[in-house]
């Protein structure tokens, strides 16, 4: 038995220690949980999942602290530092995450790059490569005191990051 209780159906969950750790269930409404942690469906532990891997792409990377990171999450949610933990967000939370991580890490980091270097609005959509201006003028426009921007196709076929 467990001192965890089934949110939907009141009833205890049943604890079992697994080599992954101790896992609760309630076999009635199908919720189950690692560690002690509030019980939740599939659809709540794979919202948690995806919310994970957005969130874990700020700090890992070595920028900020795991700490920092939850920090600046808490108020794109609305909550608190203390509230904000994946394993006992709700399902419509960790929904949210994804989205919320991009715009940290656009407002720490500034728009995202391609492995080239240049940013999403240097692409040109019609030659799927980059547009940007070219670093050096051409004879004539060095000639002639040319002010017009050159523009170069960078090789790198399209926006990937």
């Amino acid at each position: 038995m467990s001192d965890l209780i089934c949110p939907s159906c009141k009833d205890p969950a049943e604890t079992t220690n697994t080599k992954y750790g101790r896992r609760d269930d309630c076999s009635n409404c199908e919720l189950w949980s690692w560690g002690g942690k509030p019980l939740s469906d599939r659809e709540t532990h794979n919202a948690r999942k995806a919310a994970h891997a957005a969130f874990d792409k700020l700090w890992k990377g070595g920028d900020m602290t795991r700490s920092d990171a939850y920090a600046l999450l808490a108020p794109e949610l609305g909550l608190t530092t203390r509230e904000c933990h994946m394993a006992t967000m709700d399902k419509a939370t960790a929904l949210r995450v994804p989205a919320a991580a991009g715009a940290i890490t656009e407002r720490t980091q500034g728009p995202p790059t391609c492995h080239c270097g240049h940013t999403k609005e240097q692409h040109d959509t019609k030659t799927k490569g980059c547009k940007h201006v070219a670093s050096t003028q051409s004879r004539a426009q060095k000639q002639y005191g040319s002010k017009r921007k050159t523009y170069v196709v960078c090789p790198c076929k399209g926006f990937r990051t």
